[in-house]
């Protein structure tokens, strides 16, 4: 399950006193989308784990978190294209355009 939480703020000055990033590539990946990133663990309850990823970019906060079943065959890098498909979409929606997505 992928969820993502955004906050908004009209200055990005603000969004860079709530979170400077502290990603490092073995941590979250090489390529990071957005201005700033960290990666955190989740304990979604019992017989699931998950990863989440922190990004600013520009005025905005995205937390987006992906769990899965223990047993299920889910690739470590699985987190890091949505996370850059939620920093396309914020883009978007900064520059006056319509964000739009689609999964397959």
């Amino acid at each position: 399950m992928a969820e993502a939480r955004l906050i908004s703020f009209r200055m990005p000055d603000q969004t860079r006193a709530l979170l400077v990033g502290k990603g490092t590539d073995d941590e979250v990946g090489k390529n990071l989308p957005g201005d700033q990133i960290d990666g955190f663990e989740i304990t979604p309850g019992p017989g699931w784990q998950g990863r989440g990823i922190n990004v600013r970019q520009g005025a905005v906060i995205a937390s987006i978190k992906y769990t899965w079943r223990q047993e299920a065959n889910v690739p470590s890098d699985r987190l890091l294209p949505v996370s850059g498909m939620t920093v396309e979409r914020i883009n978007q929606a900064q520059h006056g355009q319509t964000p739009t997505a689609s999964t397959r």
